[in-house]
């Protein structure tokens, strides 16, 4: 079985609450990411999910 990175980011305001996402058709909240396509570094992969699931542009981030 291959296994895959997911890349997930944590948004936090200045009011300390989490940005979360209804995954489509899920129950669940869940941070928004997904997995690294090919030849994509982990930031063009983090970027990439926001844009599609959250219609966010990451300017700025932050490993831990």
């Amino acid at each position: 079985m291959e296994s895959k990175t997911r890349i997930v980011g944590i948004v936090i305001n200045e009011h300390n609450e989490i940005l979360l996402q209804q995954g489509y058709g899920y129950e669940e909240l869940r941070t928004p990411g997904g997995k690294i396509d090919e030849n994509e570094s982990e930031l063009e992969c983090l970027k990439r999910e926001f844009l599609e699931e959250m219609y966010v542009e990451v300017i700025g981030a932050e490993r831990f």
